[in-house]
């Protein structure tokens, strides 16, 4: 058994339609296990969201017939088995069956047989969107479950025909495909996806080795290899690179790791101890959300009526046919089929479906006879009623800002961190999110390109706003969290939730960002420093700086700069390079920093020239600093940040060198800036033969310096087949 999950936003009519006719009207073998097609359609055509339905597809490696089978034996039918599923995915605690618009829908014409559950995206009990999580836990909550009831009935536990020919690499390419269509997903999510696909090719046997995992992965249209390492395959498709690193991609643990995931799958002893506590993680985040939502008023029925405009005697006629429960429907399934058949051809009587509907179906269309689905076109008022909660949204976002934007001394003072050091930008600290943090590796600083105080943990790579830190620290959700802060810090924009407090906070908000707005320009037209003095580093505390990061012979180029901030008059000082715009890139022990001399400046490439022969490109002023130590002789280009190498590509400096020597971090960022380099300039016509590599030990030159290793590299050049081995002219 196989649980795929996704949100739809498509016509609800539609949906049913497929489900129950097919795209050529001429479906078989359909089975409606819950529900009724036309009063689901009836309902969620109404739907104020976006997001019209939540769909959910139950799908079995077995035939009809052969699942049967095996359910018999264990004394079960396969609407038992739905039912079990169902409550495992919407527990009776937390879910009210009737306040759910549900339409299950078994179809039998495959050679799996399979079961298509859709709910629509409201919560009749309490009158909001249905909430279903969409969490870390939730995937890991499908697996298990997937797991748990294929090991509990004897089931299949691979579902899909698996084929390296023409279907398996059109899955890939279709993965592809859907990121640069819609950018529905991110490059996670599709590096996930197509290793799932490989790991099941390998389970298989029909992928045995990793040379036939890149093999395959090279036959896709699309698809170029551009690096193969040790434990990572780097490849292009229509102009996004990809690196998948690790697990089955590494050399040596190709056999290792598909070993034990056969290990897992076939030991199922364990199976239900795993799903009973992924499902008490699940059930915790659904109480957790739901308890602020629990409201009675109306009931679910009359919420139902009212949404199709029903009342008085036909509300009451309509109470029990609005019950989902299985033994109810299936009382109410019986009488004249005359009055109470669908207009689907497939579910005529004496068709293969077979099914019935209960006389509610005939009173929809005693209401409305001119339409066959009984449907009525938005009144004014309820267009009305969008515009104000697309309204309130917008307030709810504006306070969302606002909490981001919350000075990072309030928001860590009310976290009870007061242990950390103000820089002249940001800042810094032991990480609040870990322990062990001996060395403070946690800093604070205004993220000018999402507008709100970014909080980041250099070490491990976290990065988030002050909701996300919030969360960290006080172990609580989303929801909980913003809450809390709202509370802490008075932000209510919304304040009583009525009509005139709802019209003041828009004035409100209209005139705060107006305001905001004459600001920010100001700052930007006035936003400069002025330069003091420049000249020779001769300050202790900076020379001490560079001896503890092994700086002992200082360059002539480097030059030790002292300035003010016009906007606060604050002054302060560092160790600079001048970049290509006039700016200055300065270091000092509180961080890296730009320092522009007039409006317009731009971050960018630094090119420290004495007359080489050839260009040394390195990523940061430590770097470069580095290799002075060894006496190089080359011109220097320090990108100051991997986000300059399309600056320095297109500048075409470059080509006033005989030879262009790369030697970037070795990290993921700096392997793929150093791929991006290269195919620019032989993009722009530089010769391959004369572009290389510097390798070294270490994470980047200034810590190979540190470990007394910068000087044992090698240089490598670009035809060198173990360095790009796709790139080659």
């Amino acid at each position: 058994m196989i649980l795929n999950y996704q949100v739809s936003r498509s016509s609800p009519r539609e949906r049913v339609k497929y489900l129950i006719e097919g795209l050529d009207g001429k479906r078989e073998r359909v089975e409606v296990l819950d529900g009724d097609p036309e009063l689901f359609v009836e309902l969620a055509e109404k739907n104020p969201y976006s997001v019209k339905m939540h769909n959910f597809l139950i799908s079995f490696a077995e035939s009809r017939e052969e699942l049967m089978l095996k359910l018999m034996q264990q004394g079960k039918t396969v609407e038992e088995l739905y039912e079990e599923i169902f409550s495992l995915l919407f527990p009776k605690e937390y879910y009210e069956r009737e306040g759910l618009n549900i339409l299950a829908v078994a179809h039998g014409d495959t050679d799996n047989y399979h079961i298509h559950l859709t709910v629509e995206n409201y919560d009749y009990t309490n009158g909001k969107s249905l909430y279903v999580p969409r969490t870390k836990t939730e995937l890991e909550f499908y697996r298990a479950l997937e797991k748990y009831i294929s090991a509990k009935y004897g089931l299949s536990f691979s579902v899909r025909p698996i084929s390296t020919g023409k279907a398996g690499v059109e899955k890939v390419k279709k993965i592809l495909e859907e990121r640069k269509s819609y950018k529905s997903k991110t490059k996670d999510e599709v590096k996930e996806e197509i290793t799932n696909h490989l790991v099941k090719l390998a389970l298989t046997g029909e992928i045995r080795s990793r040379e036939e995992l890149i093999a395959y992965l090279g036959s896709i249209e699309g698809v170029e290899i551009r690096r193969i390492g040790k434990n990572y395959v780097s490849f292009e498709h229509n102009g996004e690179k990809y690196r998948l690193k690790g697990g089955i991609y590494d050399e040596e643990r190709f056999e290792e790791v598909i070993s034990r995931i056969k290990g897992e799958r076939e030991d199922f002893s364990e199976v239900a101890r795993v799903f009973e506590g992924i499902r008490r993680r699940r059930s915790e985040i659904i109480a957790r959300r739901r308890k602020h939502t629990q409201t009675r008023s109306p009931q679910p029925i009359q919420r139902k009526c009212e949404r199709i405009g029903l009342g008085g005697e036909e509300s009451q006629k309509l109470d029990d046919c609005f019950i989902s429960d299985r033994v109810r429907i299936r009382s109410l399934l019986s009488g004249d089929t005359s009055e109470t058949q669908l207009n689907f051809p497939s579910l005529q009587a004496g068709g293969s479906g077979e099914s019935r509907v209960s006389s509610r179906v005939s009173l929809l269309r005693e209401r409305d006879s001119s339409s066959r689905w009984g449907l009525n076109p938005i009144t004014a008022k309820w267009r009305k009623v969008e515009m104000f909660r697309r309204e309130l949204n917008e307030l709810r976002e504006e306070e969302i800002r606002l909490l981001k934007q919350l000075d990072p001394e309030e928001v860590l003072r009310a976290l009870g961190i007061s242990d950390y050091r103000k820089g002249e930008t940001c800042l810094r600290m032991s990480s609040p999110i870990r322990e062990g943090d001996e060395n403070p590796s946690f800093a604070v600083f205004w993220g000018d390109k999402v507008g709100y105080w970014v909080y980041y943990d250099y070490a491990t790579g976290w990065m988030g706003s002050s909701i996300d830190l919030w969360m960290e620290v006080n172990r609580v959700d989303y929801v909980e969290a913003v809450k809390q802060m709202r509370e802490y810090f008075g932000i209510n924009l919304l304040e009583k939730h009525s009509v005139r407090g709802f019209i003041d906070a828009k004035v409100k908000l209209k005139v705060r960002r107006r305001a905001e707005s004459k600001r920010q320009e100001e700052k930007r037209k006035n936003f400069t420093h002025r330069i003091v003095s420049v000249g020779e580093v001769r300050d202790e505390r900076l020379l001490r700086y560079l001896r503890e990061r092994g700086i002992k012979r200082i360059p002539q180029w480097l030059r030790e700069i002292h300035y003010e901030h016009t906007a606060t008059g604050r002054k302060y000082f560092g160790v600079a390079v001048k970049n290509a715009s006039g700016a200055w890139s300065v270091r000092s022990t509180g961080g890296k920093y730009f320092v522009p001399e007039r409006p317009g400046q731009e971050q960018t490439f630094s090119l420290v020239e004495r007359g080489g022969k050839s260009l040394l490109v390195v990523e940061g002023l430590f770097d470069a600093l580095s290799f002075e130590q060894l006496g190089v002789k080359s011109d220097i280009l320090i990108l100051n940040g991997v986000g300059n190498v399309k600056k320095f590509v297109n500048s075409e400096v470059f080509k006033r060198y005989s030879s262009v020597i790369l030697a970037l971090d070795n990290d993921d960022a700096g392997m793929e800036a150093e791929e991006e380099i290269s195919e620019g300039l032989i993009e722009k016509g530089y010769p391959t033969e004369r572009i290389y590599a510097y390798r070294y030990e270490g994470s980047d030159p200034n810590e190979s310096l540190l470990l007394g290793r910068l000087a044992k590299g090698r240089l490598e050049s670009l035809n060198t087949p173990s360095l790009f081995p796709r790139l080659r002219p």
